[in-house]
């Protein structure tokens, strides 16, 4: 049992490291993304190998004998020739200071071993994934063949008697630094092609957003001009009424001035700097929000009501906060096409500021709840999508994140969470 529990422990020492360099890899931004250096995998692969050495298992007493050699072969296998060598060096120096019988001659062995995988990495490295596992099994089990070569030396040297479980002992031995070196190679090698299976979404992803947004901007934008391009060729008709020529010249300003406002839509949502950005009280703003639209409420059939906290005090950008609580009600609005009721909601809750719009019309499905904040969708016929994507920007810009409950039939709540200017010290 205490041989299966080290063998058992010298396997996780093996594995533990790789998953360690695959999840500090991609964090370039602080100095754990040195890791994905080849200085990084050697000083890996280093205090993989002494654990190991620390950790040795037995078959029989008097042989003491651990899987050094797979972290060795992983440093020149995924790091090159630089990081193997270093590892080597190490290793060396250690065991030499451990000292004990066997020392140089293990060192010999681990020469062997070192010119053995020099050889052999090279031409691993451009074999594909699955081929790689297998050769790189073969590969340590050659070398670990060397072990019990040089123990043989070094008892017929020695005049010492062969012990009778020396040959199923290193047979064994041998076995299990293949399996141990590729079942490494293979974590490896999974991870490797789980992380481009995601780099490559990504990049679909980014695609797909980039070509939507593209066609939801030509769409937007063929509109007015064509209506626009019809008003001028009838002006340039003889016989129209100066009348009618005024009236397709007011008509055609009107798709122009649409126009102007789809590309500072498309503007805002691609580059939504907060130009200045101060405190204010959000109660205030809100209460101008719903002032400006009780007008458009009026025409739906919509009454607006409000509760509002006092010192609902943030500090963020006035206007931009203005423009997303406004597409937000707006939305609400609409959403109501009976008429009905939209209750605005401010409260200050554990150092944020929360505001619910709440609206009691046609609701939404979990679908379309989801697809909210992304290109080209909109709840309304008319609608680009484009208010609540900024809606949904600007929030996050602002340490804010938006959640939504809805209900298809009963109506809609969004609620809006922002730090309040109190706890903006703290970060």
């Amino acid at each position: 049992m205490a041989f299966i529990n080290q063998l058992v422990y010298n396997l996780l020492i093996n594995i533990t490291p790789i998953m360690l360099y695959h999840l500090l890899r991609n964090d370039k931004e602080t100095i754990s993304g040195k890791l994905s250096s080849p200085y990084g995998i050697a000083i890996l692969c280093t205090i993989t190998a002494i654990l190991c050495m620390l950790c040795p298992f037995s078959f029989t007493p008097g042989y003491m004998y651990d899987l050094r050699f797979v972290p060795l072969f992983i440093s020149f296998l995924f790091g090159g020739i630089r990081s193997g060598l270093l590892v080597t060096a190490v290793l060396v120096a250690y065991r030499l200071l451990l000292g004990g019988a066997g020392a140089y001659a293990w060192v010999i062995s681990l020469g062997i071993n070192v010119m053995l995988y020099i050889v052999f990495s090279r031409g691993l490295r451009r074999l594909e994934p699955s081929r790689r596992i297998l050769y790189s099994g073969v590969v340590c089990f050659v070398g670990s063949l060397f072990v019990p070569l040089q123990a043989t030396i070094r008892t017929i040297w020695t005049g010492a008697a062969f012990d009778t479980y020396f040959v199923p002992y290193f047979c064994l031995f041998s076995i299990l630094h293949m399996a141990a070196a590729s079942t490494a190679v293979w974590v490896i090698e999974q991870i490797r092609k789980n992380v481009k299976q995601h780099e490559s979404q990504l990049q679909a992803e980014k695609i797909n957003v980039l070509s939507e947004l593209a066609a939801s901007f030509a769409h937007e934008i063929l509109n007015p001009l064509t209506v626009t391009s019809g008003f001028l060729q009838m002006m340039k008709q003889t016989g129209i009424p100066d009348e009618k020529k005024q009236l397709f010249n007011r008509l055609a300003l009107e798709e122009v001035d649409k126009a102007q406002s789809i590309v500072k839509d498309y503007l805002s949502f691609a580059k939504p700097q907060f130009e200045t950005q101060e405190t204010f009280d959000a109660k205030t703003l809100l209460e101008e929000a719903g002032a400006q639209l009780r007008s458009y409420a009026q025409l739906h059939h919509v009454a607006i009501e409000m509760f509002l906290e006092e010192k609902l005090t943030v500090f963020a950008s006035r206007e931009k906060l203005a423009q997303s609580i406004s597409h937000i009600v707006k939305n609400g609005i609409e959403a109501m096409p009976q008429g009905g009721k939209l209750i605005i909601v401010g409260t200050l809750q554990n150092q944020r500021v929360c505001i619910d719009v709440i609206d009691h019309g046609v609701g939404m499905t979990q679908e379309e709840i989801g697809r909210l904040g992304t290109p080209h969708y909109s709840t309304t016929q008319k609608g680009t999508g484009l208010g609540m994507m900024m809606a949904y920007r600007i929030i996050h810009l602002m340490r804010g994140k938006i959640e939504v409950i809805s209900e298809v039939g009963k109506g809609t709540c969004f609620s809006i969470s922002i730090p309040a200017s109190g706890s903006a010290s703290f970060h």
